[in-house]
């Protein structure tokens, strides 16, 4: 037959135990006055101020990181009127977010061709040229100046 445990007794008496349910329904359990907070209002600030700061610090040097790695060409409108060969020039450059887009304009009619410079990075430090599905490689230094992007150009 299985052994069935015996409660052990209770410590308070009945009495006790009525007392106790009345002092908690009533919000008075500690016999103690209410003690200071753990930490006050200006603590509190002090605290969401400083870590504030330190989300914008890291924000910040997010946003510096981000742009060693965004490509910026100075003076590219310099680029327009430049001969891509015998029979394009280029047109215009469009200055995006994610992209450069050269516009190539033809001689003799209407047509235009497009090249895009992507301006992120790539892992080995690399910009990526496009034009007619074809794909160049490019580091910063050949993109320093005009003369090499037209060369970039040529090559993709």
């Amino acid at each position: 037959m299985p052994h069935i445990p015996i409660p052990p007794k209770p410590t308070m008496t009945t009495q006790q135990i009525l007392q106790k349910l009345q002092q908690v329904n009533a919000g008075n359990i500690y016999n103690t006055p209410v003690t200071q907070p753990i930490l006050d209002a200006q603590q509190i600030r002090d605290i969401a101020i400083e870590q504030a700061k330190k989300v914008f610090q890291e924000y910040v040097k997010q946003e510096q990181e981000k742009k060693k790695t965004i490509l910026t060409i100075e003076n590219i409108d310099k680029i327009i009127g430049q001969d891509y060969s015998d029979s394009l020039k280029v047109g215009g450059v469009k200055e995006w977010d994610t992209h450069y887009e050269f516009t190539l304009l033809y001689a003799s009619d209407n047509q235009i061709e497009t090249i895009l410079l992507h301006r992120r990075q790539t892992s080995d430090k690399r910009y990526i040229m496009e034009y007619k599905g074809q794909t160049l490689w490019v580091s910063k230094d050949r993109l320093s100046t005009i003369e090499g992007i037209i060369e970039c150009m040529n090559e993709v």
